[in-house]
């Protein structure tokens, strides 16, 4: 597949409001996007068809708040063209090859593809309110490994940092 003939999907697939749906091509078809944006945010499936094939996959998800959000940047951009120039915080990771939107991609299935989308923003915690309310002086552990307590008295460190 390549920029130029990659057709993303057939058919309008639909997405429940208030979210919506946007496809993007970049200069020179170096990379295609399926977007769905919503009040806090936007999730994007950015596709490089000229790496689809290579090592990695050529995808990536890409998460864009209007807040600060659990993993994302804690600088924000100014002027994201997703959030129609608002101000982002940005998170993203490289899918590799072989993963669900690259089988949906192959067989132009768009809903599939906007569906797993939809359920990502869906199910994005868009704000960092409220995620350590419960006791100040426990710090928050976002990523717990097997094995761990997911809190530490105060003041310690966990080992795993």
């Amino acid at each position: 597949m390549s920029g130029s003939d990659l057709v993303l999907f057939d058919g309008s697939p639909a997405v429940p409001a208030p979210l919506s749906l946007r496809r993007r091509r970049c200069p020179f078809n170096s990379v295609h996007s399926v977007i769905v944006v919503g009040p806090p945010g936007a999730v994007e499936l950015q596709i490089r068809p000229a790496l689809l094939d290579a090592f990695g996959g050529g995808m990536s998800l890409e998460y864009h708040s209007r807040q600060p959000m659990p993993g994302a940047e804690t600088h924000p951009t100014s002027g994201c063209e997703v959030l129609d120039g608002a101000t982002c915080y940005h998170d993203g990771n490289g899918l590799g090859s072989g993963n669900e939107f690259e089988r949906w991609l192959r067989a132009r299935d768009g809903q599939a593809i906007v569906d797993e989308l939809v359920r990502r923003h869906q199910g994005t915690t868009w704000t960092l309110d409220g995620l350590d309310d419960e006791d100040p002086d426990v710090p928050l552990v976002l990523d717990v490994p097997p094995g761990t307590s997911p809190q530490l008295p105060a003041g310690e460190v966990p080992p795993w940092a």
